[in-house]
């Protein structure tokens, strides 16, 4: 995903792209380009109804977005300018919006499948339901277009986790702030089993940063679900899938969604502070994932772990979802922890695409 600003006079549009591929441009509208539009409200803004508790300076800029953004969006929806997102500045605020569009056209301009429009009403529904928690993405409004759904989002400048990672020397080997920002992974993640809803795409790119590296929120509910057990087998992405959800077994025709979620969290730990994916999948025949199942000190020889952090690792990353380690357990080994890293030699391990091609042995 990227951003970009098209500055106006009076406005700006940021454009929001998740697709490259598919997006395009959105044309720039002025305050008097946005008048005698009116805006399209579909059937999910039902969602918006529902009375959240919000800051009084929320409730101003979700006042002015209806009356400004929302005309500003429908009337580049019409004009077949936007594909994958648009986000104005409001005008009179300058609050600024993420904006993620659900298309409801395939490519060839025909009606998604049925399926694929209920997974866009699951979404909506169950960003929603969560994202009244601080460290998850606020969900503040939905314009239902003729051929997209808009979803009108908080806006986090900084980027992704996944970026500020691998771009920023500001989280590997810095324990405190690797800490805190977990912490608040976890307690966003927390939030969000407590009202039975599982991610099934926990990663660092669907984890975005503000306040200068300091704050993280939760984003990205395309593949959450409100089932406890999923046979959506291959959910995800494959460095963050748990040995369990990657594919069907004999015997097994099912797993469980929320000890699938810790062990995505295991892998974005060991992102977090090392730099690294500690394996590419975790199956036998990835060498490394094999070795680590031999050895209660492998993840020690190739990262620069204190004691109590390897052990915390190996409660998440139980290959057992029955003994892994509950989200509120992980919390609390992680609060009591207070060294995650220790010093380190230079040493290369083998890692996914974008991480560091090299890190460090205690």
């Amino acid at each position: 995903m990227w951003y970009l600003f098209v500055p106006i006079d009076q406005a700006v549009l940021l454009l929001y792209c998740s697709s490259v591929s598919q997006h395009r441009l959105a044309c720039s509208f002025g305050p008097r380009d946005m008048q005698g539009f009116a805006t399209s409200i579909g059937p999910v803004t039902a969602i918006t109804a529902t009375t959240k508790t919000t800051t009084h300076a929320h409730q101003s800029s979700r006042s002015q977005l209806s009356t400004h953004a929302v005309s500003c969006l429908t009337a580049v929806g019409r004009l077949g300018r936007l594909v994958d997102g648009c986000i104005p500045i409001d005008i009179n605020t300058t609050v600024r919006y993420a904006v993620k569009c659900l298309s409801k056209l395939t490519s060839d301009g025909a009606p998604v499948e049925p399926k694929q429009a209920d997974d866009q009403q699951r979404e909506i529904r169950l960003h929603y339901l969560v994202s009244a928690h601080p460290n998850i993405t606020q969900m503040f409004n939905i314009v239902d277009d003729p051929d997209c759904i808009f979803i009108i989002l908080e806006y986090c400048p900084e980027g992704d986790l996944f970026v500020n990672i691998t771009g920023h020397d500001q989280y590997v080997r810095h324990d405190e702030l690797s800490k805190s920002v977990y912490l608040q992974i976890l307690r966003a993640v927390e939030h969000c089993h407590h009202l039975q809803v599982y991610h099934r795409d926990l990663k660092p790119e669907n984890i975005l940063v503000t306040d200068h590296g300091y704050t993280v929120k939760l984003f990205d509910f395309g593949l959450a679900t409100s089932d406890a057990r999923s046979d959506d087998f291959g959910c995800g992405s494959r460095f963050y899938m748990s040995p369990e959800s990657l594919e069907r077994s004999s015997g097994r025709n099912y797993y469980l969604c929320a000890p699938s979620d810790v062990w995505s969290l295991g892998i974005i730990l060991v992102n977090l502070t090392c730099g690294s994916n500690p394996w590419t999948v975790a199956t036998i025949e990835d060498s490394a994932y094999r070795e680590y199942g031999r050895s209660e000190g492998f993840l020690k020889s190739i990262l620069p772990l204190s004691d109590a952090m390897n052990d915390i690792l190996r409660c998440a990353l139980e290959p057992d979802p029955e003994l892994r380690v509950t989200i509120s357990g992980l919390r609390k080994m992680v609060e009591a922890c207070s060294t995650l890293t220790v010093p380190a030699v230079h040493v290369v391990l083998p890692l996914r695409d974008g991480w560091f091609a090299e890190n460090s042995l205690p």
